[in-house]
């Protein structure tokens, strides 16, 4: 093995998988997460209605950008970061700040977008959601950057799992698209706290704490917002066609546009 990034500790990391089978892992988490994605589609589908899948994929469509803005890219700025200019509290710290941020830009956006009761819960609990997956993203960075794929991919597959089986839970007993979604998030958090956390500790050299200094998170924030900024526009662009859809057709058409879309995406 080479010599290990600053930052990372090599002592109960963990053997370090050769690069292969890195790769391997890297592609085995990816697939069954996409897979897992497409099935919370199809439980929502069968448990619900189209109108509740409308309601989920509008919700992914609204909270998304905003939540990819308040990931700054940090993920790929920290795995690439050589330097070690900024520790593993520093990108853990800004993107606790930012994905808080979001949350209440988010929580605006519902209040104040004039859907239903149904449609602005699910916004909110997607921005919930979502929120939790960006504050793990760094968690999983680290792991990342230690070069432990598998236990990425172990985390991706749990994640998977874990929130189709909450979000099916939720349908069957509940019918409710936000209440769901809200046990998605549950099930994500879990994986965070209890998976992916205590592994990252074993690869962070100072810890995992959180870290809030100023000038620090100032200077990472500029230097990542250029990548926040690009991705933003890039999603920007995918959702501008589900938000005219509810708008003019209605979320019982959204649903099945986002059906159909996700089987083409996964036929290609």
């Amino acid at each position: 093995m080479g010599t290990p990034l600053p930052g990372i500790r090599e002592a109960g990391s963990g053997k370090v998988p050769h690069l292969g089978v890195s790769v391997l892992w890297t592609l085995a988490g990816y697939a069954s997460f996409m897979v897992c994605q497409w099935a919370m589609l199809v439980v929502v589908a069968r448990l619900g209605s189209p109108e509740k899948v409308g309601e989920f994929a509008l919700g992914l469509t609204i909270a998304a950008p905003v939540i990819l803005f308040a990931n700054l890219g940090l993920r790929r700025f920290q795995v690439t970061d050589a330097s070690g200019r900024f520790g593993f509290a520093d990108y853990f710290g800004l993107r606790l700040l930012m994905a808080g941020l979001a949350l209440v830009a988010i929580a605006a956006l519902a209040a104040g977008s004039g859907y239903g009761p149904a449609v602005a819960g699910a916004i909110l609990a997607m921005g919930v959601a979502k929120a939790v997956e960006s504050a793990n993203d760094v968690v999983l960075g680290a792991l990342q950057r230690a070069e432990r794929m598998d236990l990425v991919a172990r985390s991706m597959a749990l994640r998977g799992v874990g929130g189709t089986a909450a979000l099916a839970l939720g349908m069957a007993t509940t019918r409710a698209g936000s209440l769901s979604i809200l046990m998605m998030a549950a099930a994500w958090a879990a994986v965070a706290l209890f998976h992916d956390l205590p592994r990252a500790a074993r690869v962070a050299s100072q810890g995992i704490r959180p870290r809030w200094n100023a000038p620090v998170l100032k200077q990472l924030f500029r230097r990542s917002l250029p990548l926040g900024i690009v991705t933003t526009i890039v999603s920007l662009m995918a959702t501008v066609p589900s938000v005219l859809i509810e708008r003019f057709l209605g979320a019982a058409e959204l649903g099945v546009y986002t059906a159909l879309a996700c089987a083409w995406a996964a036929s290609h």
